[in-house]
């Protein structure tokens, strides 16, 4: 890795931070997961959340980026922005602090379509407003949804993926609403739809060994109790095959995260999966 991949971002102690399965895969994948897991689903995210042990926070955030037309403060002109959908525990878990106004809490992503704010990147807010400071309460609209804009990151925070950078963060629970829109409330309801990357801090004293065994197993519950709600899902006899492959955080040769020592989601906040013969999403 070059100087440039390694610069710091201001994150709170990097190596604390994990990413669930490779972070390569981009889109939805559907089914039962198996050791080419790279995707996961939002129910999942909180299920996780909600329920673990080894983990001091959670946070997920939509594998695909939406480039859309955004109508700031009432201009009469549209014009392009880039937007990462993310949970609201993304810059918390990070450890990521705004330098105006505030980030997204738990409770900007609890209700569907329920909270329109938005987190502006520092380059956006100095390109688009001069970087005023009174920029906390400016409105955009985005398709029908009238945006509020809480917060800007620190000009350091690029995100977490490569080779982009987001001039927006939006609540997860925003999916339906911003365009294209295409997965509605499914991309928030359905076990089954897999389309976000999940990162998660240690607690203190937990090992990444220790995590991955954890998660491991949680997984492989959740994925025996949807196989018997969803008329979807392989037999028993070859969800038990794909059981054996399953990795969440990899017990070895995990990749704890430096990685956020630069924008890279996918390439170093990964963690290498054991080969399984299963191809990988693309």
């Amino acid at each position: 890795m070059n100087a440039v991949m390694l610069r710091a971002l201001p994150v709170q102690d990097p190596p604390r931070l994990v990413l669930f399965g490779q972070g390569r895969a981009v889109g939805v994948i559907g089914g039962l997961p198996d050791g080419s897991t790279q995707l996961f689903s939002y129910p999942f995210y909180r299920e996780v959340q909600w329920k673990n042990e080894v983990f001091s926070g959670v946070a997920a955030m939509e594998s695909l980026p939406n480039s859309v037309s955004a109508m700031v403060n009432r201009a009469s002109d549209a014009e392009r922005v880039e937007v990462r959908l993310v949970s609201g525990t993304y810059f918390s878990v990070l450890g990521v602090n705004p330098v105006l106004g505030r980030t997204f809490t738990d409770a900007d992503d609890q209700t569907p379509g329920g909270h329109p704010v938005a987190v502006a990147s520092y380059s956006w807010w100095r390109r688009r407003f001069g970087g005023d400071p009174s920029v906390a309460g400016r409105t955009l609209t985005i398709g029908s949804v009238v945006y509020t804009i809480i917060g800007i990151a620190p000009p350091e925070f690029f995100g977490t993926a490569v080779g982009e950078s987001p001039d927006l963060w939006i609540p997860l629970a925003m999916i339906a609403q911003v365009p294209p829109g295409w997965s509605g409330d499914k991309g928030l309801q359905d076990k089954l739809f897999q389309s976000v990357y999940i990162m998660a801090r240690l607690r203190p004293g937990v090992s990444a060994e220790r995590a991955g065994a954890h998660l491991n197993n949680s997984r492989n519950t959740a994925a025996i109790r949807r196989s018997s709600e969803s008329p979807r899902t392989p037999n028993t006899k070859t969800f038990k095959r794909n059981r054996r492959r399953q990795c969440i955080i990899p017990t070895r040769n995990i990749s704890v995260i430096w990685a956020i020592s630069r924008s890279v989601f996918p390439a170093i906040f990964a963690a290498s999966c054991p080969k399984s013969g299963a191809p990988s999403a693309k």
